[in-house]
């Protein structure tokens, strides 16, 4: 089953040809800057430490 899915993502990934389109500007303001790298790295950390509480709260109780 790995193997399948796997082999099915690369032949797709390589049957794939991306062409850049001339009327979106490289200004856009969907791209990532300062702040929002640091928002994206502060909730990534934010998540991780809740998660891990979790599991150490849920693991603490079951022995």
């Amino acid at each position: 089953m790995g193997i399948a899915i796997s082999s099915m993502h690369y032949t797709g990934m390589l049957a794939t040809r991306f062409i850049p389109d001339p009327t979106v500007s490289n200004k856009s303001s969907l791209l990532l800057n300062e702040y929002s790298v640091y928002g994206l790295a502060f909730y990534c950390a934010l998540m991780l430490i809740l998660a891990s509480l979790l599991v150490a709260i849920t693991a603490t109780k079951t022995n």
